[in-house]
């Protein structure tokens, strides 16, 4: 059980992935100067322009994310993140062990590591939401330090018969409400 309440943890201080080794593809040589084609034009059209992006990593999961979100890398969890830390989430199928737990028993367990106070505990037809606030640590010493606040949350809901979990943390309280209301979008293909 301490096993999962560090993971939990650890999640929650996940640092977003960095897109800062991709690449723009190159230019065609020859057409520096020349009109390039309506890119808009050119691109397929998704089967349903619905608003929802394809969230990356996942079993064709989508969500609605803000324009400035960024997928996160190839490989890498499932979900969304800014470079500023004001958003990010990840999107993972709940466990076997988890889906046992009951809504107060994955409070006590989040209690119990890294934790200040909740600010939002509510049951809802599927799951829940939890948000709560959470000491933010600097890593880089020989000793963890304590250097500020982080708001974590957690969204669990059933997506296609499954249950799933959209969780992370955020920089900001007023943060949450946005990461919230997108794990609360959350829909299969």
């Amino acid at each position: 059980m301490k096993k999962l309440v560090y993971l939990v943890a650890l999640m929650f201080l996940c640092v977003a992935c960095d897109d800062k080794g991709k690449t723009k593809p190159a230019e065609e040589p020859g057409t520096a100067t020349a009109a390039k084609p309506d890119k808009a034009a050119e691109a397929p059209k998704p089967a349903v322009d619905d608003g929802f992006k394809d969230v990356p990593n996942s079993a064709g999961i989508r969500a609605e994310v803000p324009a400035n979100a960024i997928p996160n890398g190839i490989g890498g969890a499932a979900g969304f993140h800014t470079k500023d830390d004001s958003y990010g989430f990840t999107v993972m199928e709940v466990s076997t062990e988890q889906q046992a737990k009951t809504f107060e028993q994955i409070k006590k367990d989040t209690e119990e590591f890294m934790f200040r106070k909740w600010l939002k505990e509510v049951k809802t037809a599927d799951g829940w939401v939890l948000t709560c606030e959470m000491p933010k640590l600097d890593m880089s010493g020989d000793e963890p330090k304590e250097v500020g606040t982080i708001y974590g949350f957690e969204v669990r809901t059933k997506l296609g018969g499954k249950l799933y979990k959209c969780y992370g943390s955020v920089a900001k309280a007023d943060g949450l409400d946005a990461v919230v209301k997108t794990c609360s979008t959350l829909k299969t293909k």
